[in-house]
């Protein structure tokens, strides 16, 4: 008999899934068969299987330790701590923390989850730096594995979410997937924008070549998109503008593509951007992709916080060396 204890990361979540990921090899119909024989019961008594678990909540396996090691499916690989880690991983910036989620400063070339085995992501870096801490164990991972909530592209930077429980991941996805959570990004476009416009238009994708094409009209595989840009800097001569711009909808290429339409290409954007600035810039700051960054977050009052919570992240160095060399001052 083994006897289990759900944790506060594991709280929130059907009973029927935490034996799924616990024994991860074992077919549902076995879990379901021993729930009716009551060779698994829940604090003592028969279960069901769809109950919604507790922390402190008591699961008892009247199982061999044989079967259970069985189904078990041996060490979770993913307890082991990346080495070497690379140098921006050891020097993560959290802004914001709590026993449910972090949210994190995600550096520009980093991905947000990994592509090939090989990859070493934000998500990574983040399950490390748990683990270090012992938030993360082998015996957490058999349950629930923590995993970044919302992604940005590899070359954008800034605050990523990241469930750390799974009652912090399902409140995260719920907002996520309704909007409640406000994000902002700020960015250096070519010309001037001289007042705050909101912009709706239709987005379609070309999935071969990862391009994205807006229009005013909408096709068949079109997506709405809307997005609010507001000017809070601008260059000596005002040929460029520091633009700070909220996403109202949130589709793959939005910022970049939309920006390209409405005739203010994003600097140092290779996909949408002007090829002979980019090469100037490039040049001149060493900056070799888009300038994007996601600053700050805003979370509606009552989801983790009793109040409204807004995380912020500074502009990279990146930023900064473009704006000194294009002669861009913020006015707000």
């Amino acid at each position: 008999m083994r006897e289990l204890t759900v944790s506060e990361k594991d709280a929130g979540q059907r009973l029927n899934k935490y034996l799924m990921k616990y024994l991860k090899e074992a077919p549902s119909s076995f879990i379901y068969k021993m729930l009716r024989k009551k060779n698994i019961t829940l604090n003592k008594v028969r279960a069901q299987g769809d109950e919604i678990l507790s922390a402190g909540d008591q699961v008892h396996l009247f199982l061999s330790e044989d079967t259970i090691e069985k189904f078990r499916g041996g060490r979770s690989e993913q307890i082991q701590i990346s080495a070497p880690r690379p140098s921006w991983a050891r020097r993560l910036y959290v802004p914001f923390e709590n026993e449910d989620i972090l949210v994190v400063d995600k550096p520009a070339g980093v991905l947000s989850q990994k592509a090939k085995a090989e990859d070493y992501s934000i998500n990574e870096a983040v399950l490390d730096r748990l683990t270090e801490q012992g938030v993360v164990t082998e015996d957490t991972l058999s349950t629930f594995t923590p995993s970044v909530m919302n992604r940005l592209d590899r070359n954008t930077s800034g605050l990523v979410c990241y469930g750390i429980t799974h009652i912090g991941s399902t409140k995260l996805a719920a907002a996520l997937k309704e909007k409640t959570i406000d994000k902002y990004y700020t960015t250096i476009v070519s010309g001037c924008i001289l007042r705050s416009m909101q912009s709706r238009a239709y987005i379609s994708k070309d999935s071969e070549r990862n391009i994205s094409t807006v229009s005013a009209a909408k096709s068949d595989d079109a997506k709405l998109i809307e997005t609010v840009f507001t000017p809070v800097g601008y260059s000596v001569d005002r040929q460029f503008t520091l633009l700070s711009v909220k996403l109202l909808t949130g589709r793959s290429h939005q910022i970049r593509a939309q920006l390209k339409w409405l005739g203010y290409p994003m600097v140092g954007d290779k996909k949408y951007g002007v090829e002979t600035l980019n090469r100037e810039v490039a040049s001149a700051c060493g900056v070799k992709s888009q300038l994007l960054h996601a600053g700050k977050m805003v979370f509606p009052e009552g989801l983790f916080t009793e109040d409204a919570l807004t995380v912020c992240s500074p502009l990279p160095e990146a930023f900064h060396k473009v704006m000194k060399y294009l002669s861009i001052k913020e006015t707000q």
